[in-house]
C-alpha cells in the first residue's frame, strides 16, 4: 500500500466510527448496549477492537435497524 492508500483507509476507518456513533444515536443505544451488541456478536468489547471488516458490518448493522 502507497502512504496515500493507507491514509486513505484510516479516514475511512474514522469516518465509519463517526457513522457508527450516529447511528447508535439515531436508535437511542448507549454504550451499554453498544458495547452488549459487539460482544455478542464479535466478542470484542469496543469498536476499535473490531477489524475493519467487522467495522463496516457493524455499521450496516445499524444502518438497517428500523427507528424506534
Amino acid at each position: 500500500q502507497t502512504d496515500v492508500e493507507t491514509e486513505f483507509n484510516n479516514v475511512n476507518l474514522v469516518d465509519a466510527i463517526a457513522k457508527t456513533s450516529v447511528e447508535m444515536h439515531r436508535l437511542g443505544w448507549d454504550t451499554h448496549q453498544g458495547r452488549q451488541h459487539l460482544q455478542t456478536t464479535y466478542n470484542k468489547r469496543s469498536r476499535g477492537e473490531l477489524t475493519d471488516e467487522e467495522l463496516l458490518d457493524f455499521l450496516q448493522f445499524l444502518e438497517k435497524q428500523p427507528n424506534p
